[in-house]
């Protein structure tokens, strides 16, 4: 394990498959524990053979602690059920999130500002366990109503900025780090998209700049591919588009243009009917997998023996290698377009 010298502050989660004991152990464990910001307060670790004891032992030595539990987090179920409790209470308070502040009392809105960020907080470490997903009834609260709260609560942020220093809000801290961190996946970034003002100039280089925050920061590997995509849309196409345009119409119609240009393109750089194409990508959603079989069957033999002529190698070489990397281009291209 190469363990000195490394400094990782975006690692989130280590797995941890020798038998480590003492300061090798908390030099491992340090690993997840570089601070970024607000976001990130504790790490996720995976051990297959230290047992929690060794775990105790090695933190009591090496921190100024007597209690293990100042330092590790507690189990799942503990989150669970402050979740749970704060939920009830947001629900009680509120039937959906457009009664949040409907009668502009600013005390109550205070008092919502102040549960909402708890209950973000808390959504944070239980995103950590694999156990855990929102949209379950138990918790009767799903994404989508999340995501109403979080819109309504960002609104707030928005009128304190308007506002004058004597109103309520004025002395409040929104943390917008623990609302951005939290959920920037392609879902979240459309809605965005959606929303867009195009009939205030302003308005609308706002939510662009926060849609380009958004799609830097994420850590959603899914939106990673389609990013580019995003982009491209944002700065080609919205500035041409008038107030009664619907952005989620031409960004659809956009993107199928654009999935069709990248067929047409692999079509041509491996001399591959577009058919074959489609028939590959058809097969895969089918069975999640990759058809290694058909491929190799649908790949063009002259394409294959000018690659081996031009890289001196032989023909069953250049085929695997040309196999391999129509494979990659296919994968990017499924992972930019599919939903």
């Amino acid at each position: 394990m190469f363990l000195t010298g490394f400094n990782s502050p975006i690692t989130s989660a280590l797995y941890l498959e020798k038998l480590l004991k003492y300061h090798k152990l908390i030099q491992a464990f340090s690993r997840t524990n570089r601070i970024i910001n607000i976001t990130k307060p504790f790490g996720n670790i995976v051990c297959y053979q230290t047992t929690k004891k060794t775990v105790d032992e090695a933190i009591l030595l090496f921190s100024n602690s007597t209690n293990t539990d100042q330092i590790l987090m507690k189990p799942f179920d503990y989150y669970e059920l402050e979740f749970i409790k704060l939920v009830n209470k947001l629900k009680k308070d509120y039937n959906c999130a457009y009664d949040v502040g409907n009668d502009g009392d600013e005390v109550k809105i205070k008092e919502f500002i102040f549960l909402f960020k708890e209950i973000v907080k808390i959504l944070l470490k239980l995103e950590t366990f694999i156990e855990f997903d929102i949209n379950k009834s138990k918790y009767n609260f799903s994404e989508n109503e999340y995501n109403e709260f979080k819109s309504r609560y960002l609104s707030f942020s928005d009128e304190k900025i308007k506002k004058e220093k004597l109103s309520v809000l004025a002395d409040v801290d929104f943390e917008l780090e623990l609302i951005y961190s939290n959920k920037i996946n392609v879902h979240y970034i459309l809605e965005l998209l959606k929303k867009i003002d195009l009939n205030n100039i302003k308005r609308k280089e706002k939510q662009i700049k926060e849609i380009k925050k958004g799609l830097q920061e994420s850590t959603d590997p899914v939106l990673k591919y389609k990013s580019q995509l995003i982009n491209s849309f944002i700065e080609r196409v919205i500035p041409t588009l008038k107030n009664t345009a619907d952005l989620e119409v031409l960004y659809e119609q956009f993107c199928d243009k654009k999935y069709e240009q990248q067929i047409i393109k692999i079509s041509k750089k491996y001399n591959i009917d577009k058919l074959d194409i489609n028939e590959i990508i058809s097969e895969y959603r089918f069975t999640n997998q990759l058809p290694s079989n058909l491929i190799r069957e649908k790949i063009n033999q002259q394409y294959t023996e000018k690659i081996a002529i031009n890289n001196n190698v032989s023909k069953i070489k250049a085929k695997n290698e040309v196999k391999k990397e129509l494979e990659l281009n296919i994968i990017n291209l499924i992972n930019e377009f599919e939903s």
